[in-house]
């Protein structure tokens, strides 16, 4: 058996739903998953309410339940109470935990557990919850790798999974809330950490220094550069200036003597790719001359903001002034 797909969404992207019985199980990640005593596991779950069973398991390497690898596991028969368990060696006389963290019952919500050797940390929706000093060692069983509980009626987890992210090492601060803010802007998880924007996940100080204020949209690409808000900030760039802080090179192309009055500019980068769709804007003085943005427009400016194009080509049209006797 198989738990179904979800007739429900999170902001649009499908979830799986287990009902605490049935589960998924991935044996070709075994090997994948090997050789290593690091590990971080980052989920995206809503567990129900109440968990039927005391041993509920989230994603488990243990699949016989006999002999345990690790598994992110429900703690001392307390509903929701989630830590990640390990065996530091085969015989199972000594073993792992991460600090346990209490999820919320019916809520979409991210649970991160990172063990970097001999210490755990875990954080709920990007807050943590704690860090412990742990048993480096972690023994892997090649079995299979399960989701949704173990290979034990027992074991089953209740609820909903959108996505599980493991790595065979210990992803760093950084690595960490990169992925996580990705993850949280996707399926619209508030945020749980101070001096982070709950709805988009972005610091509220990133926020007020380029935009004055808070919740702007993510996905958003104020400057057109191409860049997202989000991507923005991962790259430590303006999300309001193109630019970047760059100079461009700026070569006029023609517009002496044109008959149509027709100005053209090519924008480049310093080491000669052409800018596109970079933002150019054309001045005049008001007693000299105006601009249209086409040679048959009678609509004319003293200023004309425009883009390049694909070629990095910026063009107006210039109206001489009118001079009357």
């Amino acid at each position: 058996l198989q738990p179904i797909l979800s007739n429900d969404r999170w902001d649009g992207y499908p979830v799986v739903s287990f009902d605490g019985v049935t589960t998924l199980t991935t044996p070709m990640l075994a090997d994948v998953l090997n050789g290593s005593s690091n590990l971080t596991i980052i989920v995206l779950m809503n567990p129900a309410r109440t968990q039927v069973n005391s041993n509920s398991t989230v994603v488990d390497m243990s699949a016989d339940g006999s002999v345990e690898s690790w598994r992110l596991t429900q703690q001392n028969s307390v509903n929701n109470l989630y830590a990640l368990d390990w065996s530091a060696d085969e015989t199972q006389g000594t073993m792992g935990a991460s600090p346990s963290v209490q999820t919320h019952n019916g809520q979409q919500q991210m649970l991160s557990i990172v063990k970097s050797w001999t210490s755990a940390s875990s954080y709920l929706d990007g807050a943590v919850i704690g860090t412990s000093t742990v048993p480096g060692e972690l023994w892997f069983s090649p079995q299979q790798l399960v989701i949704g509980g173990q290979n034990i009626s027992s074991m089953g987890f209740q609820g909903q999974i959108a996505e599980i992210l493991i790595y065979n090492r210990a992803l760093s601060d950084t690595e960490r809330q990169q992925i996580e803010t990705t993850l949280g802007v996707k399926y619209s998880v508030m945020a749980d950490n101070p001096g982070i924007d709950p709805v988009n996940w972005l610091p509220i100080s990133w926020e007020m220094q380029y935009f004055g204020q808070t919740g702007i949209n993510p996905n958003d690409d104020p400057d057109g550069d191409g860049l997202t808000n989000l991507q923005e900030f991962f790259q430590s760039s303006d999300p309001t200036d193109f630019y970047n802080g760059e100079v461009p090179i700026i070569t006029v192309l023609s517009g002496e003597g044109s008959p149509t009055g027709e100005f053209v500019v090519s924008v480049h980068r310093p080491d000669g790719a052409v800018y596109i769709n970079a933002p150019v804007s054309f001045d005049v003085p008001v007693d000299a001359a105006s601009l249209a943005g086409n040679p048959d427009s009678t609509n004319t400016h003293q200023t004309i903001k425009t883009r390049t194009d694909s070629n990095g080509i910026a063009r107006v049209f210039i109206r001489p002034a009118v001079v009357t006797p």
